[in-house]
Order: C-alpha cells, then sequence, then structure tokens
C-alpha cells in the first residue's frame, strides 16, 4: 500500500465540517488536506495530511487517526473498522486535530 494513493473524500468533508463546528473555518479551508490509508510494511495508518505548502507542517508529516497491524486486519471488514475509529477519531479529537494543524504535537494514546 503506497501512501497517498488512496484519498478518502468523505473523511476529508468529515474533518472539514468538524474544523467548521469548532469554528476553525480558516484550518478547513486552508490546512486540512488528504485523508489516506498508509503502510510501513506491518502496520496500516489512516492519516491525515496537510494540504501541501501549508506553512506550519513540513511534506510528509501527517496526523494518525487510526491504525492496525497487518496481522489483526482481517479483509474488508477490517478496513472498515479503520474507517470507523478515523470517523470516530476526527468526531472526538477535533481539537487536537486543529492543535496539530497549527502547529503543535499530535497526541494519540
Amino acid at each position: 500500500m503506497d501512501g497517498g494513493d488512496v484519498a478518502l473524500a468523505f473523511l476529508e468533508r468529515q474533518l472539514r465540517d468538524e474544523l467548521d463546528r469548532l469554528g476553525r473555518h480558516d484550518l478547513a479551508e486552508a490546512a486540512a488536506g488528504r485523508v489516506t490509508f498508509t503502510d510501513d510494511g506491518s502496520t496500516v495508518y489512516l492519516h491525515l495530511f496537510p494540504q501541501a505548502g501549508w506553512p506550519h507542517k513540513h511534506p510528509g508529516q501527517a496526523f494518525v487517526l487510526a491504525w492496525a497491524d497487518y496481522e489483526d486486519i482481517c479483509g474488508l471488514a477490517g478496513f472498515r473498522e479503520l474507517v470507523r475509529m478515523g470517523r470516530l477519531a476526527i468526531r472526538d479529537d477535533g481539537e487536537q486535530i486543529a492543535r496539530w494543524l497549527e502547529g503543535g504535537a499530535a497526541r494519540r494514546t
């Protein structure tokens, strides 16, 4: 799985809507970029990448919305679960995502 090949537009819309709900229309328009699957060979991630050229993050920096080890993913159901976890992260961690887009550190537990 090559990072950035499959954008998940519905999650990108959800993220922009959540940032708008938080009063961060500026970030929704200028900073929120792609949400996509990436991997490191053993783990699949659902990452948020800021828009290209966003000055508060270096190219390639990403916010982890969800992750799972390949061995724990059972076909499409595992990917659906990653998407579900990503949707929850956007809903529950919107303020943390906004702080990260502004240049802060990502805090994921």
